[in-house]
This record gives C-alpha cells, structure tokens and sequence, in this order.
C-alpha cells in the first residue's frame, strides 16, 4: 500500500465512524429544540379561536423571515423540497382568512452560509411531524379551526421525513459542509420560531 491509499483509507475509516448528520443535529441541538417547544403555549392557544388564530400570527412572523432568505430558498432546493416555506406561507394566509402579512418585523435570522441553511432546513422539515400532532389537538378542541398550516401537505409525513434524512445524510457524508455551521443554523431557526412564539417578533 502507497502512502496515498493509506492516507485515504484512514479518512474514509473517520467518514464511517462519524455519526450521520441527521443524529448529529438531533443530539446538539436538543436544548435549542425543547426551549422552542416550551415557546408554544399549545394549550392556551386552544382556549378559544382568536388565541389559536393569534398563534397562526405569530407563526407567520417567522416564516415571513424566512421565506426572505434566499439562502434558504437554495438549501430547499438542495435537499429536494422547493417552494415549502412559500406553501407554509399560503397555507397560513388560508388560515387566517388571507389577513394582511405581518410587516415592520426585524430580520433576526442571519444565514451567512448554505451550510446554515441546510441546518435551518432540517428544522422547517423535522416541524412537519410535530404539525400532524398540534392539528389533531387543534380539531379536537376547537371544531371547525383551519388546520391547513399544520397539516403540511406530505400525505406520509414520516415517510418524508425519512426521505429528508436520506437526503441530509448524503450530504454531510460528501464533506461538502461544516457542520458546525449546519449546526448553528439550525439552532438559529429554532431561536426565531420561539421569537415569534412568545411574541418577541412583533406581529399584527
């Protein structure tokens, strides 16, 4: 063996024994994930209709800010679903009656790297499941409430979430991407959605 071959047997020996990135992002951003979750008051939204159409707002919030960024319009394509955050944003405005968009919101999400915007992808994918949950709740307490948004439009969301993994998976294997920055754009989405969850975004 040439030390070339060596060389490259012993990176491909530490590619095989670095775990996949889609188990990577789930284990380091576990705390950003929970503090987003704590963020969703799901219970006082059910009181009555105009608190859960108050949540579907302060959704919008965010995903007004991220529909804006064009880094993240080309990681969905990478990771093969574009146009998601536009469909999150019309389901919303079916939802809330097509009320006006949210404005005068300051961009607190900076996505310097595609890298980042493939982490911030993995959370908009990973929420999908989470949706099916809040829209049978939704439906159970509030009859007749839009749940257009949280059902997302994938008819098997774990099946497609699988398949996103898939996809993630490939990508850290390529080397292509630090996934420190995949990491930190992750939590950087989380930390926006809680924004706008307990109303540091301000909405109308």
């Amino acid at each position: 063996m040439n030390s070339y071959q060596y060389a490259t047997s012993q990176s491909d020996d530490v590619i095989a024994r670095t775990p996949p990135y889609s188990v990577l992002l789930r284990d380091s951003t576990r705390t950003a994930h929970q503090a987003c979750e704590h963020a969703m008051d799901l219970a006082g939204a059910l009181t009555g209709h105009a608190a859960y159409r108050s949540l579907l707002r302060r959704m919008r919030a965010a995903y007004i800010l991220l529909a804006a960024d064009n880094r993240l319009c080309d990681a969905e394509m990478l990771l093969g679903r574009p146009g998601s955050i536009a469909a999150d944003l019309s389901r919303l405005a079916h939802d809330l009656g097509d009320e006006p968009a949210d404005d005068g919101i300051a961009n607190t999400l900076v996505l310097a790297t595609e890298a980042e915007a493939i982490g911030s992808q993995y959370v908009l994918a990973g929420s999908r499941l989470g949706g099916r949950v809040i829209a049978k709740r939704v439906l159970e307490q509030l009859p007749g409430a839009h749940v257009t948004f949280f059902k997302a439009d994938d008819a098997e969301p774990a099946q497609a979430w699988r398949g996103f993994q898939r996809r993630l998976d490939e990508l850290g294997q390529s080397g292509q991407y630090d996934y420190a920055l995949v990491r930190r754009g992750a939590e950087q989405t989380f930390d926006l959605i809680a924004q706008a969850l307990d109303g540091r975004l301000r909405c109308h």
